[in-house]
């Protein structure tokens, strides 16, 4: 039984017993697509913070010349940062993700049996554009624009 879930027989159990297993599915449905949620979110809030941030401190107007980044070890740090936050952030996404279908897959018979889906248990397709893809791109947003920042080097 190593991380294989049982399909239910609908029909052997009584009908508040399915109403309170479908309730208790559709909540770990929820559940599964609030977890992903929050992650994509408050990775994305820093991903576009550090654009952000990096954007204001290297353009300011009051500077004859722009705001440099040294690149040991502050360049070199905060791509290593933002690699890290966008692979642990990309894993918890898809972790999530395969939860939310196999929950799906555990409620179809529930869904079929009322009339929600057809037998063919229509699951819904995913997105080809998603969190795990936005991540990746404002991850590669941010890596860049630390590169673009003026380069100086710490002997300097």
């Amino acid at each position: 039984m190593a991380n294989e879930q049982q399909q239910i027989d609908t029909n052997s159990l009584g009908f508040e017993q399915r109403k309170f297993a479908y309730e208790m599915l559709r909540k770990e449905l929820e559940s599964c697509r609030d977890k992903a949620w929050k992650v994509f979110s408050w990775t994305s809030t820093i991903l576009l913070g550090t654009i952000g941030g990096l954007v204001a401190v290297t353009g300011k107007p009051d500077s004859s010349t722009p705001a440099s980044l040294p690149c040991w070890p502050h360049r070199t740090l905060l791509l290593a940062a933002i690699l890290v936050l966008a692979f642990y952030a990309s894993l918890w996404v898809r972790q999530n993700l395969k939860a939310e279908e196999d929950v799906l897959k555990r409620i179809e018979p529930f869904e079929v049996e009322i009339g929600i889906r057809g037998k063919q248990g229509t699951i819904y397709g995913k997105p080809w554009f998603g969190y795990r893809l936005t991540i990746a791109l404002l991850a590669i947003a941010a890596l860049v624009s630390i590169c673009f920042i003026p380069y100086r080097c710490f002997l300097c």
